[in-house]
């Protein structure tokens, strides 16, 4: 049996100092984590059926990888992974835990736009949070950093549903025009295609009639435009109903 594995099944009667994140206090191609190699693989072997693993033991890798995320200013893909799951397995335990241990080391929160988790545990998160803010802030500590870090994802979720739900109106349809040429186009002309098809056949008798009665040749010179357009738009009225 693996050493790894043996840690895992012996936890928590085992030296938590082996996995413990183990500083060399240098940075860059000289920083060294003499416990990293272990730690890795004690995550890689409960990280397939984390079910089965005490969550305090899953708690206390994803501290450490926390502080490693901190201290070289990046992070490794087991940390979103194990905090979201620690989240949902019991988030009243450790929904606090997670946030103060990102907190401690700021960086780590940087984790957060990989994360899978519900808008609705990530709104929970918030709020249980704002209250950890307020009273940490009445002993004199400031904890800012997981506040402004959840605020910033659930902003950009709201703002990635908002562009899928625009680009899924526009591809099946419901909107004749492109989004970006939309807001200066007034309502009644992008509402339906009928407006559109009423445009370049309105204008166009418009110009004749002109031509007849008035002898208004420049306006006539621009019907060959008129038409252009039409068949142009008539074009991508055919393509649009193909790819919808």
């Amino acid at each position: 049996m693996s050493e790894e594995i043996l840690f895992i099944e012996k936890y928590p009667d085992v030296e938590m100092d082996r996995v413990a994140m183990l500083w060399n206090g240098k940075r860059g191609f000289a920083f060294d984590d003499a416990n990293q190699g272990f730690r890795e693989r004690v995550i890689l072997a409960l990280i397939e059926d984390k079910s089965k693993v005490d969550a305090e033991l899953l708690y206390e890798l994803m501290h450490e990888e926390a502080v490693w995320a901190n201290r070289t200013l990046s992070f490794r893909c087991y940390l979103p992974e194990l905090a979201e799951y620690l989240l949902v397995r019991d988030f009243d335990t450790y929904g606090v835990k997670v946030a103060m241990s990102f907190e401690a080391n700021k960086h780590a929160s940087k984790c957060l736009i990989d994360f899978t988790v519900s808008d609705d545990i990530v709104n929970r998160w918030l709020a249980s949070y704002k209250k950890i803010k307020v009273t940490e802030r009445a002993r004199g500590v400031q904890v800012d950093v997981m506040v402004g870090a959840l605020e910033d994802l659930i902003e950009i979720r709201r703002e990635k549903a908002k562009k899928a739900a625009d680009f899924e109106a526009y591809i099946v349809h419901k909107d004749p025009w492109p989004i970006a040429l939309k807001k200066g186009v007034k309502k009644l002309w992008h509402e339906t295609e009928i407006h559109f098809l009423a445009l370049f056949f309105i204008i166009p008798l418009v110009l004749i009639l002109g031509y007849y009665f008035f002898g208004l040749s420049i306006l006539y010179g621009m019907l060959p435009i008129f038409r252009t357009l039409m068949l142009l738009y008539v074009i991508y009225l055919l393509i649009a109903k193909i790819v919808g």
